[in-house]
């Protein structure tokens, strides 16, 4: 009985320590419960703040290379306006001049030359250091009260391009970017094919080599448009009616005389009004080293009233007078890799005894672009 008296005392007074040590985890878990969520409040604050020191500096950038071909002081005061104008962590950004500074951007080869005149891009750097920096709740707990962040902007001013020229009514796409000899449509009824810088205009044989547009940076996403183009020729050299750019929409041709049946030096085939004119985007390098895109169909009068294209490298494309039904200006998308563009125009076959001369106008506005 003495036993059991003990056994049962000793039960009764074990509860009380362990009801104490349950308290003291629970003490243990709430205070880090309470210091995860602080940390994520501190982290979820310096992340917002440094989205918002992001977007802030990327609008002065843009601001600034916006008036840099003014000056560089108009430059200045621009970017310290906008900067103004974002909040980062509830505070105005507020840039000195050491945060702005000047290059120039080459948008040919993306590189920066910061000797080179007239500069045309702004870069804006701002910090927020020390006790400019983000506080921090936890942090403080652990000796550090503020965070710092940082960001940059670069931001270039891409001046607009007025390029004119002359497309050839006997220019024959798909020779662009190939060799003189080079040879296509081989399969013609007249055994007469077009051979790329061959001319003979006595007999009626014209060089069916396609047009390159020249000072026309390329660069690949953004959009180009032909903001002119006109002109009328013919695919033979004793018909009649003459054609203007976008051809004769009643005669549906594609390229099939060529060795393959469409597609031809590893440009793609296409279905399109003859007489038309139309492009191919190309890189660096010859054109039949590759195998060739899908073929484009432009055989309605509704495919061809697209607002935007973007054709793919070696796709053959309808360009016609470079505008819509509607006469809305149409924006073709420069594909990656793109370094060239050719012009022809539409035939079935004999490009070379085409009559007619076209003439283009190739329009790019200026614009403000964060190239870094």
């Amino acid at each position: 009985m003495k036993a059991m008296w003990n056994s049962a005392i000793q039960r009764v007074a074990a509860r009380p320590a362990r009801r104490g040590i349950s308290v003291m985890y629970a003490i243990v878990v709430l205070v880090m419960l309470v210091g995860v969520c602080s940390l994520a409040v501190d982290l979820g604050r310096v992340q917002l703040a440094k989205s918002e020191l992001q977007r802030a500096v990327d609008a002065a950038a843009r601001a600034g290379a916006a008036k840099i071909s003014g000056s560089k002081k108009a430059a200045r005061n621009a970017a310290k306006q906008v900067a103004k104008l974002n909040l980062v962590d509830g505070n105005q950004l507020i840039l000195a001049n050491s945060n702005i500074t000047y290059t120039f951007y080459d948008e040919t080869t993306r590189t920066f030359k910061p000797s080179q005149t007239p500069l045309n891009a702004v870069i804006v750097t701002a910090k927020l250091e020390g006790t400019n920096g983000i506080p921090l709740i936890f942090g403080a707990l652990l000796g550090r009260q503020y965070q710092s962040i940082h960001a940059t902007a670069t931001a270039a001013y891409i001046t607009p391009i007025d390029v004119t020229g002359d497309i050839s009514s006997a220019a024959n796409p798909w020779l662009a970017g190939m060799p003189s000899g080079t040879v296509a449509n081989p399969n013609n009824p007249h055994h007469n094919p077009d051979i790329a810088g061959k001319s003979k205009p006595s007999a009626g044989y014209l060089d069916p080599s396609p047009t390159l547009i020249t000072d026309l940076p390329l660069q690949p996403g953004t959009a180009i448009n032909f903001s002119s183009v006109s002109g009328y020729s013919n695919n033979d050299n004793d018909w009649d009616p003459i054609y203007d750019p976008d051809g004769n929409g009643s005669w549906i041709v594609h390229n099939r005389y060529s060795s393959s049946g469409g597609p031809e030096n590893g440009m793609s085939d296409m279905y399109a009004p003859i007489n038309a004119i139309v492009g191919v985007f190309l890189d660096d390098s010859k054109p039949n080293m590759t195998s060739p895109p899908p073929t484009l169909n432009f055989s309605t009068p509704e495919s061809r009233d697209f607002t935007t294209l973007s054709p793919q490298l070696k796709q053959v494309f309808f360009i016609g007078d470079g505008m819509t039904s509607d006469e809305i200006v149409q924006q073709f998308i420069i594909p990656s890799g793109a370094t060239r563009l050719f012009i022809g125009q539409m035939d079935e076959y004999e490009w070379n005894n085409n009559t007619g001369n076209r003439t283009y106008r190739f329009s790019r506005p200026g614009r403000i672009e964060l190239v870094k």
